[in-house]
């Protein structure tokens, strides 16, 4: 069976830019987080000084997706204030 050849985008391609709708997004403040992960799930807690108010359950690809944008995130932020402890 033949196999198909991988789409790729250019070399010089732009990043694809999606348009949110946030219009019904509820903002939460957190200072604490905890993960738990089972085979199809990871599950994060968010809440106030270890007590957890909210939970969020994503797939392990977008936890993985997440971990590198919150690196990212991380290293932008220490770049322009500096290293956090």
């Amino acid at each position: 069976m033949a196999r198909k050849a991988a789409r790729r985008r250019p070399s010089n391609a732009q990043p694809r830019r999606y348009r949110w709708d946030d219009a019904g997004a509820v903002t939460s403040y957190a200072n604490s987080c905890s993960l738990d992960a089972a085979a199809e799930a990871v599950f994060a807690h968010f809440g106030i000084d270890q007590r957890h108010t909210r939970r969020i359950v994503i797939t392990p690809a977008l936890a993985k997706r997440l971990a590198a944008l919150l690196g990212k995130v991380v290293r932008d932020y220490e770049a322009k204030y500096g290293t956090l402890s």
